[in-house]
């Protein structure tokens, strides 16, 4: 039999202590690995919580923007509006001057404006040479 003396570890006790060696630094490794992790977590929080912030006012700005365009919308409306009537009114003065420039035509026409050119061009003229 082999002698175990309290001065000479045995092989059982130098695996031992290479066992608990082993955990020791297997926690380490561990711990670090759990910090390292909860770092990144903080940090992967941190960004999040800036993205939400981010899409919270992209969320406003995009929110600000479709009140703009329904108001500009409603503008174009209005002004679809003013136009269609401006069109309307146009269209109603052009009938109105068409049948001026028929009724004028016709007393163009007549006698009386032909026979009294010449004394209308000499009344001009002497009015504009007085002047």
């Amino acid at each position: 039999m082999p002698s175990t003396s309290d001065d000479e570890p045995g092989p059982l006790a130098d695996a031992y202590e290479r066992r608990t060696t082993q955990l020791y630094e297997a926690r380490g490794a561990l711990a670090e690995a759990v910090v390292s992790l909860e770092a990144e977590l903080k940090r992967r929080h941190e960004e999040g919580q800036g993205l939400r912030s981010e899409l919270a006012g992209c969320r406003e700005y995009a929110d600000s923007l479709a009140a703009d365009a329904r108001k500009e919308r409603g503008h174009a409306e209005q002004y679809a509006s003013e136009i269609h009537e401006l069109r309307q009114e146009v269209a109603r003065l052009e009938d109105e001057l068409r049948i001026a420039q028929r009724a004028i035509a016709g007393l163009q026409g007549m006698k009386v404006v032909r026979w009294t050119a010449r004394p209308r061009r000499l009344v001009y003229r002497l009015r504009h040479r007085d002047k």
